[in-house]
């Protein structure tokens, strides 16, 4: 018969009936044959040493593992641990051999077997060798490179070494359940499938594995959907569709204790005279996707033997690259009219530029003068503050 059901005959139930109709509360790999693997947190691998140094140890566990289709899935458990052997290294090239655990079915394989076995697969040695394959109806669970000349004589295998024993257990879950970590390659059997990739929950649409909706984007990564967001460590970012943009885009600001000072001028200069260091003012500043931003500047002014017509300003050029998006005006100064001699003040004032080229890098550097030929205006504690709107 092509149709199999689990304890409904009232004789003749076939193992393989039960296998078939029963794998079906198992994850499926496809229409008939269930997603094979371990129950997470089992078959554990341990290398021995000593002189058992080419020993190892495999854990108790439960696992899945699925035949041909017209086999169905066998569930095995192993109750205790058992020990694996692993033949001496070639002389002179490392060898890789694969941990597997396999179901005989003469039934099916001819094999004159009916048990499942945990057992090493040798593999061939190689100057870059490489594992054997894994035969049907076996699960692989870890792959261990043979170094050449290894021997208990010169003790056994280094187990402790990165990359002697490399894990490749994947994992199975219940009908609906979320699957553990496994390859990434794997592709979902049904839209609505779930899976743990590496810590983000993943959803199957029928076609590619997609973040679920609120997922953050990994770095390295391009993100998956507009407004996807991601922690780079020191910031959010934001996926726009085409590329990570920093969210919310920051305030910038430059600042300077170092005081300087001009003479008389009718333009305005950038840089001023008598400046140990930062004579010239500059914050660097990302554009919003609104284009607009606020720039706040200001410092501590001062005349010295200027007339009391005299005025003193102090504004900020906008420049993206090359080319100047904005230059001083009135409405953009902090400035101070003299009227006496000297004269100290702390001024400042805020203007806003619209127009910005979003998520495009410009700058916006302090720039001063002084009204009158006589006197010096100087400039202290000087800031510039650019904040996106």
């Amino acid at each position: 018969m092509t149709i199999r059901t689990a304890w409904l005959p009232p004789t003749g139930q076939t193992r393989a009936d039960t296998r078939l109709a029963l794998s079906a509360l198992i994850t499926p790999g496809n229409a008939l044959a269930a997603n094979h693997g371990c129950t997470p947190g089992g078959l554990n691998l341990t290398g021995l040493t000593g002189p058992d140094g080419m020993k190892c140890r495999i854990g108790t566990g439960r696992a899945l593992v699925q035949g041909l289709s017209e086999q169905g899935s066998y569930p095995v458990a192993v109750t205790s641990s058992e020990t694996l052997e692993f033949e001496p290294g070639d002389p002179t090239m490392d060898r890789v051999d694969l941990v597997v655990l396999q179901v005989y079915d003469t039934d099916h394989d001819n094999s004159g077997r009916t048990e499942t076995v945990l057992r090493v697969i040798k593999g061939a040695p190689a100057a870059a060798p490489q594992p054997p394959a894994t035969p049907g109806a076996a699960l692989a669970l870890y792959r261990v490179l043979v170094k050449a000349n290894t021997s208990v004589a010169n003790g056994g295998i280094a187990w402790t070494v990165d990359g002697i024993k490399v894990d490749v257990r994947h994992y199975t879950a219940a009908l609906g359940g979320i699957l553990p970590p496994r390859d990434p390659a794997f592709n979902g059997v049904y839209a609505g499938q779930y899976r743990d990739n590496l810590g983000r929950l993943e959803r199957w649409d029928g076609t590619a594995w997609r973040p679920n909706p609120g997922a953050v984007g990994l770095p390295g990564a391009p993100g998956v959907y507009a407004g996807q967001y991601r922690d780079t460590g020191d910031r959010m970012e934001r996926w726009d569709g085409s590329s990570w943009r920093p969210y919310p885009v920051q305030t910038a600001v430059a600042f300077t204790a170092d005081a300087g000072y001009t003479t008389g001028v009718t333009t305005f200069v950038e840089t001023l005279n008598d400046t140990p260091t930062n004579s010239t003012l500059v914050a660097t500043f990302l554009a919003p996707p609104s284009g607009r931003v606020a720039i706040s500047l200001g410092c501590r002014m001062e005349l010295l033997g200027a007339a009391t017509t005299a005025f003193a300003e102090m504004s900020a050029t906008v420049r993206q690259g090359g080319t100047t998006v904005f230059t001083p005006d009135d409405t953009s100064v902090a400035g101070l009219l003299n009227s006496a001699s000297p004269m100290r003040v702390s001024v400042s004032n805020t203007f806003v530029i619209t127009g910005l080229t979003k998520y495009t890098t410009y700058t916006a550097t302090s720039c001063y003068r002084i009204s009158e030929a006589v006197g010096r205006a100087w400039f202290d504690n000087r800031f510039v503050r650019v904040d996106p709107l």
